[in-house]
């Protein structure tokens, strides 16, 4: 039997390890990929960890994890279809391709998540952490990210049309070559936010005396939705 207690085992790869009777006490399982790694009765692993092997080899739909913490978890490709989130510690989580759908994030914490490629359409993120966040690519689709915290996320290339963006925090936000038709962004807070390339149209709403031209963005005279 294996003993790992108190090991470093972030970032390891350990899909298909047989971790049967192992003691994994106290490990550090940052970042692990624990797809298809086997794990029994025998197997001593703390209660966070195991709760990620769960979510990872067995999904989490409509499962509640209210206030749970998930921080620095390997959750790539995890099923968490209509899952409640709120209030859970996501911060550092790795959720590429993960299935969000219709699920309840609010109040979590999404600081340096990874989001790359996610489709979080229509799901409320209104007063969210997402600061430093990589959405890159991410589908925002009419989602509400009404006092957002989006502080240095990177945007680039993710589709926000429609999306309310009013009175969240964008400064230092990479947001170039992002598609803003229709996005409402009054009163947000996009100092030292990057806009080059990035689309909108008449529909676009800007917060007063913003001139989005002037930073690098590109009106769109046939509107664009995706």
């Amino acid at each position: 039997m294996a003993n790992l207690c108190e090991a470093d085992i972030s970032r390891t790869d350990l899909s298909q390890a047989n971790m049967s009777g192992a003691n994994l006490q106290e490990a550090n399982l940052s970042m692990a990929a624990l797809r298809g790694a086997k794990i029994d009765n025998t197997t001593q692993i703390d209660y966070k960890w195991q709760l990620v092997w769960e979510i990872v080899n067995k999904g989490a739909e409509e499962q509640d994890l209210y206030g749970v913490d998930l921080s620095e978890a390997n959750l790539h490709t995890a099923n968490l279809r209509q899952a409640n989130l709120s209030k859970t510690n996501l911060s550092g989580v790795n959720l590429h391709l993960a299935n969000l759908y219709q699920a309840n994030l609010l109040q979590a914490n999404l600081h340096r998540s990874y989001l790359n490629g996610v489709n979080l359409s229509e799901i409320d993120l209104s007063m969210v952490d997402l600061s430093d966040a990589d959405l890159s690519y991410a589908n925002l689709n009419c989602a509400n990210l009404f006092k957002a915290n989006l502080f240095r996320a990177n945007l680039f290339r993710a589709i926000l049309t429609h999306t309310n963006l009013q009175n969240a925090v964008l400064v230092k936000a990479n947001l170039g070559e992002t598609n803003l038709v229709g996005a409402d962004l009054r009163d947000a807070d996009l100092q030292a936010a990057n806009l080059s390339q990035a689309q909108y149209n008449s529909s676009t709403k800007w917060p007063d005396n913003f001139e989005p031209s002037q930073a690098g963005a590109i009106f769109m005279r046939v509107d664009k939705e995706t």
